[in-house]
Formats: C-alpha cells, sequence, structure tokens
C-alpha cells in the first residue's frame, strides 16, 4: 500500500512563495541603494565638473588682468621712455591675452552645457564687454607703439592722456570684479550643493540600509521560528517511533514542505502499527 499525502507534492508551497517574496523585497532595496549610489556619484562628477570649470575661468579671468595691465603700464613706459618692447614679445603678449579671452569663453560655453541654472546671456554679455576693453587696450598699444616708433611722442601722449580720461583701467578693473564676483557666486552655490547632496546622499543611503538589515533580521528570524517549530514536531516524533510509540502522530504543520513530511512519517507509522497487530 502506498503513502499518499493529502496534498500533492507539486502543490504550491507557502513557506517557499514567503522566501521567494522575501528575496524579491531584499532584492528591491539592492536595488534601490545601488541605485542611490550610483545618482549621488553622478551628481557628485558633475558638481566636481562645474567646479573645475568654475576655478579655470577664475584662473584665466586673473590671467587676463595681470596680462592687460602689464599692457597699461606698458604704455606709459613707452611714453615715458620713448622705447617700444621688441616686436616677438609684443605679439606674445596679444596672443596670451586673446587665448585667455578664448578659454574663458570655451569653459563658460562648457559649464552652461552642464548645468542650465546659469545664466549663460548674463555672463557672455560680461566677457564680451571685457573682451571689447582688452581689444581697446591692445589697439590704443599698438598705435602708442607706431607714434612712438615714428618719433610722434607728443601724439603718442596725447593718445595715453585720452585713454586714461576715459578710464578704461577702472572700467576694466569694474567688468573684472564683477566677473570674478559672479564666478565666485557659483562656486559657493556649488559648494552648497556638495554638501546638501553629502547629507541628504548618507541619510536615505543610511535608512535604506537600515530598512534592508531590519527586514532581513525579521525575516530570517521568521523563517528560523518557522522551521525550528517544525522540526522540533518531527525529532520528536522520530524520538517517539524509535522507542516503540507507533500511535503517536504528528499535529497538522503549517508549511506543506513539513506537513508532507509529517503525514508521511504519520502514514508510516500507521503501516507499521497495523503490521504489528
Amino acid at each position: 500500500m502506498s503513502l499518499k499525502p493529502a496534498t500533492s507534492l507539486y502543490h504550491s508551497s507557502r513557506l517557499t512563495h514567503k522566501l521567494l517574496l522575501a528575496f524579491f523585497v531584499i532584492f528591491l532595496f539592492t536595488c534601490l541603494i545601488a541605485w542611490l549610489y550610483f545618482d549621488s556619484s553622478e551628481r557628485y562628477s558633475r558638481h566636481a565638473k562645474q567646479s573645475d570649470l568654475t576655478h579655470e575661468v577664475l584662473t584665466h579671468y586673473s590671467e587676463i588682468a595681470k596680462l592687460s595691465l602689464e599692457k597699461l603700464i606698458a604704455m606709459g613706459e613707452i611714453v615715458r621712455t620713448g622705447q617700444v618692447q621688441t616686436p616677438q614679445l609684443r605679439e606674445e603678449n596679444e596672443h596670451q591675452l586673446r587665448a585667455a579671452l578664448f578659454n574663458v569663453r570655451d569653459n563658460l560655453l562648457k559649464k552652461i552645457t552642464f548645468s542650465k541654472q546659469i545664466d549663460a546671456n548674463q555672463e557672455l554679455a560680461v566677457l564680451d564687454s571685457i573682451s571689447q576693453k582688452v581689444e581697446q587696450i591692445i589697439t590704443t598699444n599698438n598705435e602708442i607703439k607706431l607714434l612712438v616708433a615714428q618719433n610722434k611722442l607728443p601724439e603718442a601722449n596725447q593718445l595715453f592722456s585720452l585713454l586714461q580720461k576715459q578710464e578704461v583701467d577702472t572700467e576694466f578693473n569694474q567688468l573684472i570684479g564683477n566677473a570674478v564676483s559672479q564666478e565666485q557666486a557659483q562656486a559657493q552655490d556649488i559648494r552648497n550643493n556638495v554638501n546638501t547632496l553629502y547629507h541628504w546622499s548618507n541619510r536615505v543611503l543610511a535608512a535604506a540600509l537600515g530598512a534592508m538589515s531590519l527586514f532581513t533580521l525579521m525575516t530570517f528570524w521568521y523563517f528560523w521560528r518557522r522551521i525550528n517549530s517544525a522540526t522540533k514536531q518531527l525529532h520528536a516524533a522520530t524520538s517517539q517511533y524509535s522507542e516503540g510509540n507507533l500511535a503517536h502522530r504528528i499535529a497538522p504543520l503549517s508549511d506543506f514542505e513539513f506537513q508532507y513530511l509529517g503525514t508521511a512519517l504519520n502514514g508510516m507509522a500507521g503501516q507499521l502499527a497495523t503490521q504489528q497487530a
């Protein structure tokens, strides 16, 4: 006579379903933590790139201010002494100035692609004004040098005096100051955003890790309790059978896997009791 438990072996198991559900929830927690990590890393990378570009812009603005000041001082020295720089040195200075202006524009455009919050029109307008002043300084410097080379020192003095009356140096310094202030404000905003992101990501990651750890511990405790209770009953039954108490029966178990085994053991004990009778 074969033993056939009341429930089919292939019947869906409630314990297995719960275990799969628990694994699925832990998998979702893991995906959430991974997404938070990579999202925070991507934001940090973007802020770092914006910070680097802002630093580059400030560096080039400082170079523009330095080279332009050297140009203005050189004009005064030329007018005072009547001596002109060598063409090679003059072209080198002009190339450095224009290269610095180009680098500022290039970095500003890169910053705009990284952040839509930057007022592109305002920054580029300030840069255009600075470029106009720089070109005015370069052009006046070249004209003065040409006049001095032609021994027209009074005309050179007059042109330099006109440049001073127009307060080109003062306007240029104001423009540079405004541009630098804008970049410093943006650098501070980037630092604030990074600080906010740091605290937010730490809190969210800590909460997600804490929730996943708590859920994992509760899942372990739940399945340990269910399995431990069933195995104790099965162990007690096998002990009774080994001692000859074939009348002992295993009480119905809540989980299908153990209920199947318990039913099989009860059937085996019943058959043995029948054979001995």
